[in-house]
């Protein structure tokens, strides 16, 4: 992996390791917010060097069929137990598996931050619903009954996490619909768009115990990271 100041030169970085605190305050203070700024750039690079190495997905391993059978399965079943009519699916990525979710709404709404990745949507799935660019910190997000945001926020530094759940919350769904590791004892901070598990329940977030919780692994990949989709009211969420 990339060493997360790349953009120095090695030497830099070895002298700012003798110093934990410099480099924290280095990675987190100064460098982690100027990947804010190229968040769009280094998503979309990400989309077209196929970063994640996805076979089936440019959107990585974890959008493949065999990863979502779990989330496939329950998706529908939850929705229609919460009578979701709209929902905003922010990542959409390609579309790969939700294609094949059977969701039974008025309305769907695939957005992402690539807009080739969009146009591509558009382009092979035309009636599946509106597929939008959206930034998910920055940009007004639609009004509707849920916000799916499944494997987005682990990708985000934990400054970048709290401005796109103000987002959501501004949005005022009925839901949130989202990742998080349920056993994980600590949430640690990263740089975009580097993976790390997130647990929404402990600090900094202290979200309530979610109204639905759903395994979301693969039992042929055995992949299970204790990843689960939680729900919650975004009444419920103090943000």
């Amino acid at each position: 992996m990339i060493d997360f100041l790349s953009d120095l030169p090695r030497v830099g970085v070895t002298w700012l390791k003798r110093f934990p605190f410099l480099y924290d305050v280095a990675r987190h203070q100064v460098y982690s917010r100027l990947r804010t700024f190229k968040r769009h750039g280094i998503f979309r690079d990400i989309y077209v060097n196929n970063s994640w190495d996805g076979a089936s997905s440019v959107s990585g391993i974890g959008s493949s069929l065999d990863a979502t059978e779990l989330i496939r399965a329950e998706l529908p079943l939850v929705i229609e137990k919460l009578q979701i009519k709209s929902l905003l699916d922010i990542p959409c990525g390609d579309f790969h598996w939700m294609q094949n979710v059977n969701l039974k709404i008025d309305r769907y709404i695939g957005a992402d931050i690539v807009p080739e990745l969009i146009a591509e949507n558009i382009r092979h799935y035309p009636k599946a619903g509106e597929f939008i660019r959206l930034d998910l910190i920055k940009d007004r997000l639609p009004s509707v009954d849920a916000i799916f945001c499944r494997d987005c926020l682990v990708h985000l530094s934990l400054r970048e996490v709290r401005r796109a759940l103000r987002n959501i919350k501004a949005s005022a769904p009925k839901y949130l619909m989202t990742t998080t590791f349920p056993e994980c004892l600590e949430n640690i901070d990263t740089v975009t768009p580097y993976w790390r598990p997130l647990n929404l329940e402990i600090a900094p977030f202290h979200f309530p115990k979610p109204l639905i919780s759903i395994r979301d692994f693969s039992v042929n990949l055995r992949t299970d990271q204790g990843k689960h989709l939680g729900i919650w009211r975004s009444t419920d969420l103090l943000l």
